[in-house]
C-alpha cells in the first residue's frame, strides 16, 4: 500500500510538468513551422514581385505551391490546433464588412500587393495560427474569449519573417492594431 501510494503522489507530481514540457515542444514547433512559412513567403515575393494573393478563405495553398501544396501541408498547421491551419492577414484591421485593402489582399485597382506598399515589414502581422476570433473587428476590449494554444496567447509571423507571441489582450491594444495594416496607420473607424 505504502508502495502504491508513493507511486501515486510521483505520478501526481510528473503528469503536470509533463504536460508543460509538451506543450512547450508544440509551441516550438508552431513557431518553426511559422518560420518555414516566413521563408516560402519572401522566396515567393522574391520571385514574383508581390506578396501571394490572399483571399479570405486562404488556408493551405495560399503560397502558391500548386501541385506542391500536400508536400508543405505539414507546416501550414499549428499542432496545437487539431485541424487549424495558419491564415495571412487578408483583410487588415478593415475586415470584411469595411473591405479595406489593409492587409494582403490584393487592391482591386493596382493587383496583388507589392513589397513596396508594407510601409513596416518588421512590424506588420502577416499570417496569424489562430484566425477566426482574432480578426480584428471581432477582438472586443480585452480581446477574444477564446481559449489560446500557447500560454493564453497564439504566435504570429510577421512580413520579415520573425515570429512573435501574443496574448488575446494584446490584439485588443491601440499600438497592435497598426500592425495588422500596410500602411502601419491604427484605422481606428474599422473598430
Amino acid at each position: 500500500m505504502v508502495v502504491i501510494a508513493i507511486i501515486r503522489i510521483l505520478v501526481a507530481i510528473l503528469l503536470p510538468v509533463l504536460a508543460k514540457a509538451k506543450a512547450r515542444a508544440r509551441a516550438a514547433t508552431c513557431q518553426n513551422n511559422l518560420r518555414q512559412v516566413g521563408l516560402l513567403m519572401a522566396s515567393y515575393v522574391q520571385e514574383h514581385g508581390h506578396y501571394p494573393e490572399a483571399k479570405p478563405d486562404s488556408v493551405l495553398s495560399w503560397l502558391g505551391f500548386g501541385d506542391d501544396w500536400r508536400e508543405h501541408a505539414r507546416i501550414m498547421q499549428c499542432p496545437s490546433i487539431p485541424g487549424g491551419a495558419y491564415r495571412p492577414n487578408f483583410f487588415g484591421s478593415g475586415g470584411a464588412a469595411h473591405q479595406a485593402c489593409l492587409g494582403l489582399a490584393a487592391d482591386p485597382t493596382n493587383g496583388p500587393i507589392r513589397e513596396s506598399v508594407i510601409k513596416a515589414p518588421s512590424e506588420m502581422i502577416g499570417i496569424v495560427e489562430f484566425y477566426y476570433p482574432l480578426l480584428p473587428p471581432l477582438v472586443q476590449a480585452g480581446g477574444p474569449r477564446v481559449g489560446l494554444p500557447h500560454s493564453g496567447g497564439i504566435q504570429f509571423l510577421l512580413l520579415d519573417g520573425h515570429v512573435e507571441h501574443a496574448t488575446a489582450a494584446r490584439f485588443a491594444d491601440t499600438q497592435t492594431r497598426r500592425r495588422w495594416n500596410n500602411d502601419k496607420q491604427p484605422h481606428d473607424e474599422t473598430w
